[in-house]
């Protein structure tokens, strides 16, 4: 690289950050633009380009906390195996096989499962109506139901009054 494209480049690292302090106080592109001394476009770029590495870096850092994790179900496989020959005792097959389970889901190996959302009282699957055609009626008859009686109670004292 030749000192002219060093500089370039370290021009860019420069306002590259300068771009994400301003985005991260929530500043329009426009706006960081007209600070910077560039153009719209420019922050743009600069803003996808930042972006796609913070997703590079976010997966590398998932990647090395399950490489870890799967390290550390190999060790405690390893000593449940170990443990159950010294001992025999089915209890260490027990760790093991949960240790296994543990590998199984962290590799995302296991079959997905169905789950559906419900409504607070658990009765009821997320987005289906809360009340079936049956228990609207119902609850509707029994509203006109108690206003008809608040009315006659009305007009009964009303006679009593008069």
């Amino acid at each position: 690289m030749t000192p002219a494209q060093k500089r370039k480049a370290l021009e860019m690292m420069e306002r590259r950050r300068k771009v994400v302090v301003l985005y991260l106080r929530h500043i329009d592109q426009v706006t960081i633009a007209q600070q910077l001394g560039v153009t719209q476009a420019t922050v743009s770029r600069d803003l996808k380009a930042l972006t796609q590495q913070w997703l590079a870096e976010s997966v590398q850092a998932v990647e090395a906390v399950k490489a870890r994790e799967l390290a550390e179900l190999d060790d405690m496989e390893r000593e449940c195996a170990m443990q159950f020959h010294v001992e025999k005792n089915p209890a260490w097959l027990d760790r093991r096989l949960k240790c296994k389970e543990r590998r199984a889901k962290l590799l995302g190996l296991d079959a997905p499962t169905k789950t559906a959302l419900t409504d607070p009282t658990g009765e009821r699957e997320a987005g289906q109506p809360a009340l079936t055609e049956e228990e609207r009626i119902l609850r509707v008859m029994t509203v006109l139901h108690d206003a008809q009686q608040r009315m006659v109670k009305e007009e009964e004292k009303n006679k009593v009054g008069e």
